[in-house]
């Protein structure tokens, strides 16, 4: 029998220590000198593998990525110039709605409280209203907000301007130290009321001889009276997006209710052949 070896291997036969023995310096004789950084063995191989399989963009793909970035970019600053022109075109077009109807609110307001009052004469008749088909003249209260209270001689008048035509609004006290028309004030300037109209024009609806509505006219022919009703039709420039209703009004004081022989005692303005 072999000789009984302590400790671990005095437990194994002196095959199994043979065998044991021989394997662990055949691996060590094995390995070569240039081994101990191969990335095959231990914790440093390991970290030579993954460095090894990172590597950094190509010129190629760096250009790819340069490039699609740039359209990426261009999209969005397109599309942020898109949104900024139509919020502003909503906006113009918001405050051009905002505006018409202001401006109908104000013309109805005044051509619904014409008064028959005199401010000059045309002959031996007072003249209570004037129109045509760009311009409108009569006395009516003006309301605070726009200058001092009382009874107005206002004027209301399609001009040319800057944008197309525009409706232009002006006015002077009607007092007996005033007469004649409205004339253009140096020291204050007409109110715009509306620009960039297209066409425009001033009807109005009168009474035949046998007191019964007549019809349209863009011309009114009796200084003495005023009509029926008032209407103004308005056609904005093309591109405005807005359009403007037809806007009619009739006055509070029926025509047909006032006796024209007390017409003078409400006169404001100078009587003939004083």
């Amino acid at each position: 029998m072999g000789k009984r070896r302590f400790g671990f291997f005095g437990r194994l036969p002196d095959r199994a220590v043979a065998r044991i023995t021989d394997s662990v310096v055949g691996q060590r004789r094995s390995r070569k000198p240039g081994d101990a950084g191969n990335p095959a063995h231990g914790f440093r191989g390991m970290m030579l593998m993954r460095a090894d399989k990172q590597r950094g963009f190509t010129l190629m793909e760096m250009l790819v990525a340069i490039t699609l970035l740039g359209m990426l970019l261009a999209m969005l600053y397109s599309g942020l110039r898109l949104g900024i022109a139509s919020a502003e075109a909503a906006e113009e077009r918001i405050q051009q709605v905002s505006r018409i109807r202001v401006t109908q609110q104000f013309l109805r307001a005044q051509f619904s409280r014409i008064q028959p009052v005199t401010w000059k004469y045309d002959g031996n008749v007072g003249v209570v209203f004037e129109g045509d088909f760009n311009r409108i003249q009569f006395v009516a209260p003006m309301p605070g907000y726009v200058g001092e209270g009382g009874p107005h001689l206002q004027l209301i008048e399609l001009v040319s301007g800057e944008n197309g035509m525009a409706l232009i609004f002006d006015h002077r006290v009607a007092h007996p130290e005033f007469e004649g028309d409205v004339e253009p004030d140096t020291d204050r300037e007409p109110i715009l009321l509306l620009d960039g109209i297209e066409d425009a024009h001033f009807s109005y609806l009168g009474l035949d001889d046998r007191n019964e509505p007549d019809d349209w006219t863009d011309s009114w022919d009796q200084p003495g009276h005023y009509p029926l009703l008032v209407r103004l039709e308005v056609e904005m420039q093309e591109g405005a997006g807005v359009m403007w209703p037809v806007l009619t009004v009739a006055p509070l004081i029926d025509p047909r209710a006032l006796n024209t022989a007390r017409l003078s005692r409400l006169n404001f303005g100078p009587r003939p052949n004083d």
